[in-house]
Formats: C-alpha cells, sequence, structure tokens
C-alpha cells in the first residue's frame, strides 16, 4: 500500500511566521492598525494572507490589495529572514533524501503562494524533492478546509487516509482531520521563538504525532503509524 508525506511550507520548512508577523506589522501601521489589534479576534498563524485581508476588511472596514500587500510581505519577511541567515531545520534533508530512497511519495500543500515556496526552495535547495505543490492559489478555500491537501493527495495518486501530514498550526492539524489523513504536529520553531510570536495562540491540539525536530523522524517511523 502506497503512503505519501505532505508537508506545510512556513513553520515547517521554513522559520517564517514570526517574521511574517513583523512584516505585516510594518505594513498595517500606515493604515492605523497593527497584529496586536487583529490577534485579539483572528488566529491567523496557518491562515492564508486572502483570509487574513478579508478578516481586517470586515472587521476594521480597511480594504487592502491583495497583490501589493503580498508583494510588499513578501519583499520585507525574506529581506529579514535573510538579514538573519535562516537556514532549513536540522534534518530536513536527510528526512527527505529518507523518504526519496525508500520511494515515500512527497507533496507541500500550503496557504502561501508560489512565488514564496520558489524562493524557500532556490534558498535551501529543495525543489527535487517536491514533484507536487499546491497552494492558496491553486484551491478556492484554504485551510482549515482540506482543499490543499485533497489536491496534493490527488496529483500524488495516493489515497487521502494514506497519507500523513506535517503541520505546525491548529488550521492544518484540523485540515488534515477533515481531509481524513494522520497528521504530525511540529514544534520547533514554537518551543523556539514562542515567546516573539506576539499575540498568537500556538497551543495546537489533535494531532496524531508530535516532533520536536526532523531528526526525530524517519521513513520508518512514518511507516508505523499507518500499521
Amino acid at each position: 500500500m502506497n503512503h505519501a508525506v505532505i508537508f506545510t511550507f512556513e513553520g515547517v520548512l521554513i522559520d517564517s511566521p514570526r517574521y511574517n508577523s513583523i512584516a505585516f506589522d510594518e505594513i498595517l501601521k500606515s493604515h492605523g492598525l497593527t497584529m496586536d489589534r487583529i490577534n485579539q479576534g483572528f488566529s491567523w498563524r496557518g491562515r492564508s494572507l486572502r483570509d487574513l485581508l478579508k478578516y481586517v476588511e470586515q472587521k476594521f472596514e480597511v480594504a487592502l490589495d491583495y497583490n501589493e500587500f503580498s508583494r510588499q510581505a513578501t519583499e520585507l519577511t525574506f529581506s529579514l529572514m535573510e538579514k538573519d541567515g535562516v537556514t532549513a531545520p536540522e534534518g530536513l534533508a536527510e528526512l527527505l533524501k529518507d523518504l526519496k530512497s525508500k520511494n515515500i511519495p512527497v507533496a507541500l500543500a500550503t496557504n502561501s503562494i508560489h512565488a514564496r515556496v520558489d524562493r524557500v526552495f532556490t534558498m535551501f535547495d529543495l525543489g527535487g524533492y517536491f514533484p507536487v505543490v499546491v497552494t492558496s492559489e491553486d484551491v478556492v478555500q484554504h485551510k482549515p478546509h482540506p482543499d490543499v491537501l485533497l489536491e496534493s493527495a490527488k496529483q500524488l495518486g495516493v489515497e487521502p487516509g494514506n497519507c500523513v501530514v506535517i503541520e505546525d498550526a491548529q488550521s492544518g492539524i484540523d485540515a488534515a482531520k477533515r481531509a481524513g489523513m494522520k497528521s504530525i504536529l511540529f514544534t520547533q520553531y514554537q518551543s523556539e521563538k514562542k515567546e516573539t510570536v506576539v499575540g498568537v495562540d500556538l497551543t495546537v491540539t489533535g494531532a496524531d504525532a508530535e516532533i520536536t525536530s526532523f531528526t526525530d523522524l524517519s521513513s520508518e517511523k512514518i511507516e508505523a503509524m499507518f500499521a
């Protein structure tokens, strides 16, 4: 029976959420808003930018252009990450090589966009490991809806029940459950940087397993989840 692994992107392949928060805050200041105010009513971690901006318009009556906000936020976020020398998480390359050697198919499913994914693939030389990439641009509904996960499984040719999703956020764990997939909660960046993600509740429940590092995971452990 074929099994597959579906990775999420921000907060798993790269430690970007805290930089996103800083970048969003910088852009929102010119509109009289802050992420602290938004976080009081909208848990944005793991959610799409479109959903965030929709909430801002409904709650604060501030309409922001998605394309321009996305462009500015991407440039600011990557500038901050490059300045800090952000690297791929420990053990990721080894895990991807392990999965590839065992012919376990891999996909990336994210509420982010292709442009950001492509930049990280280039930064960390990861493109060759992900034959399937599904982003918020490819589906109508975003996580916590299961659309990106179901589309990933479809493109991999693997039944949803034979997939395991590696996630960092509650919206992703919820999406995995709705898709009928197993899930692994990746907590490395939460445990390292929790105090820097102001106003965001990082508590996540409902995962089938939890790891603090990719060094804790292997193809054998993934296969054992389906035994």
